[in-house]
């Protein structure tokens, strides 16, 4: 599977610690502010993992996990769901995501989820 990973979150802050962890830990990463991905998604190239934080502004992160999984071209690409929402462990399910880590996070919980599914 592939190593690259797509961070989608509003907070630039958050974007840049979690890119430092994974490239640390060997993934390429690409960052993303908000959904406008969406837009470009049968022309773009596809990474191994999205990495969508819940609340973006403008989106839900959940509506964006749902699109992604019932499209032919992502269906099959891990979806984890960072977010500081405390019904995320359950919201995430919902979607279709594969997993979720809640914010504030550690680095180690971070690479373990990832690697599971990388």
């Amino acid at each position: 599977m592939k190593k690259n990973i797509l961070i989608v979150d509003d907070d630039a802050d958050i974007r840049i610690v979690v890119r430092m962890f994974l490239e640390k830990a060997g993934y390429a990463v690409e960052e993303k502010a908000d959904g406008g991905f969406m837009n470009e998604l049968e022309s773009a190239e596809i990474p191994g993992m999205y990495i969508l934080d819940r609340d973006l502004k403008g989106e839900d992160g959940l509506n964006i996990c749902v699109r992604l999984k019932s499209n032919p071209k992502t269906k099959d690409v891990p979806v984890i769901m960072l977010s500081a929402d405390p019904f995320i462990s359950n919201l995430y399910k919902m979607a279709g995501a594969d997993d979720y880590i809640e914010k504030p996070f550690k680095s180690t919980n971070l690479i373990e989820t990832v690697s599971h599914y990388l």
